[in-house]
This record gives structure tokens, sequence and C-alpha cells, in this order.
């Protein structure tokens, strides 16, 4: 929908209005079986405003005319804006849709449910899939008072399983998730056999060996990991507060430019790789999209940001605007990749020749990953014997400190597969406390 934005300002310097469209059709399974589809359709529409050198924001789910949403965001306007925010000029267009994805109909969603599960190992009497397959449409439409116009849309497939295997009064229990932005993509099947692959290697239980050592993780349990680390390079973590309020750079903002991490170590937030279903030249707020390398070679070179954070630290956003629904946006992460290796996971496993590889651990309070240290159930880990998985380990924890055993990565692999948002190679790092 065109706007003359110019008179609807009111008294604000700046002002922003947007509209998102989400469709989701949802197959829900339980049991190893299809039980319920369901299509839900969301529309909100906000408004933020500068007025004052304040900045405001306010959203609706009703009716509401953009005048009335406007004067509500000018009303709402309390925060302090940064010096130098403005609004994006540019004009862009964008639809990444893949149209067998988008036309795929509830009947064809529920096939790829059964074939997941099939590829999983359904048939077996011991075994029980939950699974749950969104594909979720979107479009949002942004206009702002300096001349700025995004229309974007885009369509993608995530799915949910939980594996639970039965065995005596003995249970097994499995969780993952997968995301995509094509129906023919292999992630699907490849998701099916990574799960059916853990049924295969915990096929006994194992003790493991307490204390400080090296463990393989594998992409799974690396991305888990990394998740709480990712809030460091956020834009919205660069400063604190200082001496007598002044603000001072904290986290990884006052180690930009320094050898941190391994040389062999390079991660990037890249907002435009094809195939991922964050794949948009555009965020949330009119921001053109890009790859945005975080570690390079080991150096910590850059965070991410959206408009306000990067105001505030005098620079330029770097297409991080992303909102929750209709929320103010904030600066969040798009498609995380992490350079593979050179060393195949069977080399690894020989390398290794008794310990453990991880392969999936229990969420912690993300704020940990600010300062580097965790501690973390495993949920699902296998005992490596001469190169050879020999069982499985479970329910004991494992600590350390991420950022010092990324410091000096022992192996990095070639293998590696996306887990959500994340991709990661299979990893080696040393200094992993295990206890029971």
């Amino acid at each position: 929908m065109e706007r003359n934005m110019q008179t609807l300002t009111y008294d604000a310097a700046q002002v922003e209005l947007l509209d998102r469209d989400l469709d989701v059709t949802r197959v829900d399974c339980k049991f190893s079986q299809v039980r319920s589809i369901e299509r839900q359709s969301f529309r909100g529409r906000a408004a933020r405003a500068i007025a004052g050198d304040r900045l405001g924001h306010a959203s609706t789910t009703s009716d509401l005319s953009d005048d009335q949403l406007i004067r509500r965001a000018i009303k709402a306007a309390r925060v302090a804006a940064p010096t130098g925010l403005s609004f994006p000029s540019v004009s862009i267009d964008s639809a990444h849709i893949d149209p067998a994805l988008n036309e795929m109909s509830e009947s064809d969603l529920c096939r790829l449910a059964q074939d997941i599960m099939q590829g999983m190992g359904h048939n077996r009497s011991n075994i029980s899939i939950e699974l749950e397959l969104r594909r979720v449409r979107e479009t949002v439409a942004l206009h702002n008072t300096n001349g700025g116009q995004t229309h974007s849309s885009r369509v993608w497939l995530e799915g949910t399983a939980w594996v639970e295997r039965h065995s005596g009064h003995d249970m097994l229990v499995m969780l993952d998730r997968f995301t995509t932005s094509r129906a023919g993509d292999s992630a699907p099947r490849e998701f099916a056999r990574r799960m059916a692959r853990r049924l295969r290697w915990a096929h006994k239980p194992v003790e493991a060996q307490a204390g400080s050592q090296s463990v393989i993780l594998s992409p799974s349990a690396f991305a888990s990991l990394l998740q709480p680390m990712l809030m460091a390079f956020s834009g919205a973590h660069a400063f604190s507060a200082g001496v007598r309020g002044n603000p001072r750079r904290s986290g990884f903002a006052a180690k930009l430019g320094m050898q941190m991490f391994d040389p062999a170590l390079s991660l990037y937030d890249d907002a435009i790789l094809p195939e991922r279903s964050i794949c948009t030249p555009v965020d949330h707020e009119g921001t053109p999209g890009q790859c945005t390398a975080l570690i390079k070679q080991g150096v910590v070179n850059s965070l991410y940001h959206n408009l306000v954070s990067a105001a505030r630290a005098e620079t330029r956003s770097t297409g991080n605007g992303w909102r929750w629904m209709i929320e103010p946006p904030r600066p969040a992460p798009t498609n995380i990749r992490i350079d593979r290796g050179k060393t195949r996971l069977s080399e690894m496993l020989k390398q290794l020749d008794h310990g453990l590889l991880i392969d999936l651990v229990g969420g912690s309070d993300s704020s940990v990953g600010l300062r580097g240290d965790f501690s973390r159930t495993i949920v699902l880990a296998y005992q490596v014997t001469h190169g050879k998985v020999t069982g499985f380990v479970r329910g004991v924890a494992m600590s350390g400190d991420l950022y010092r055993s990324l410091q000096n990565v022992e192996a990095l692999g070639r293998d590696g597969y996306w887990s959500g948002n994340i991709f990661t190679p299979y990893i080696q790092l040393g200094g992993i406390t295990v206890s029971a």
C-alpha cells in the first residue's frame, strides 16, 4: 500500500510505518502419526516516531488508522533517540519464494512429515516420534518519511522433532530441528538420517570417563554452545555503564581487531545466503542485508547492528534489525555459519582414540554466553574407543570456558550441517570437564 508519509508526520521529525503478515501451516504428529493440521494467519502493524529527540513505538493487530497509530507512537516517545539515528531512504522490492514450497498443499506437507518419520524409523515398536512441521509465509511492507520503501516476501519450512526410544524401564530422548526455504532441498531427508543414526549409535549405555578432556562436538551441540556466545556480538551489548554513568565499550566491542580465537575459526552472519530461511536483501527496518564477518581467522572483526545500536556505536547498521511479530526491532543474528575445516569426522574419531562425541546438550541461561563459561547437561553423547562408537552416554554434565577452548581448536571438520539457523562443522575442543 502506497502512502504519502509527509501528510502523517505531525510533530515527529521522522516516522516509520510497517505492515507484517504471517501465514503459518502447521502439521502436528504424535506417536509417529499425523494428528492435526492447522493454518493460522497473523497481521500486525507498527509505527516508530522520532519526536523531540525521543524514540517511540506503537503496534496493533486491530484496525487502527495510520493516523491513530502514529499518534500513539509519538505519545510513547520517551526513550532517548541516539544521535544520528535515521531511517533508511532506500527502496527495495524482494521476493525469496520457492514456488514448489509456496504451493505445497496440506496433503503435501503431511506426506513430507510422514517421509521424515519413516526415515527416522517410525515403524519400530519402541520408537515414539513427535514432529511439528511448519510452512511459514511472510510479507513485510515498510515506509518512512525519509523516502524509504521496502516490500519483501519469503517462504520457509521448519521442523522440530522429539524422539523417544523405550526399552524396559529405560528411555532415550532426542530433540533437534531443521530449516530450509526449498521444497526439493535435502535438509528434511538429512535431518531424518541424523536422527536414525543417533538411534543406531546409541545401542547400549556406557559410563562416561570424568575429568578434563578433549571432546568432539557435533554441529547440534556446538550450535547450542554458540547461541549464547552470539549475544556477545550483538550491538545491543556493545556498551555498558562506566564511571559516572558514561558508556564504555564492553564484550566483543572492546575486543575489535584483537586475536581472540584460533586462526582456523571464521564466523559469519550471512543474511543473503541462498536456500536459507532468512535469505533477504532487506531487514525489518529497511536496511539492506549483507554478509558480516564477526570472526575472521580468529580476529574479532565486527558486531551485528540494527539502526539504534549502530547509531549508539557511531557506525552503520549491518542489516540485522529484526522483529518478533510486531515488537520494536532489535539486533538479531540471521544465518550463522563457520567455515569448514579439513578433517573428516572418521579421521577425528580415530585421532580422539578414546573419548566422547557429544551430540545433544541441554539449554542454559543465555546471558552466560557473554562471559564464555558454560555448564550443560549432556542429553546424548557417544563413547569413542579406538576410533569407533561403542555406546552412548547421557545425563552427565559438561562445563568449561568456550572462549578459551576456541583459542586452540584441536580439529575442525569438513563434515557439518545446519542446526536451525547455525551451520558448523564437527569440532574437537580441549579443556572440557565431564562430570557425573
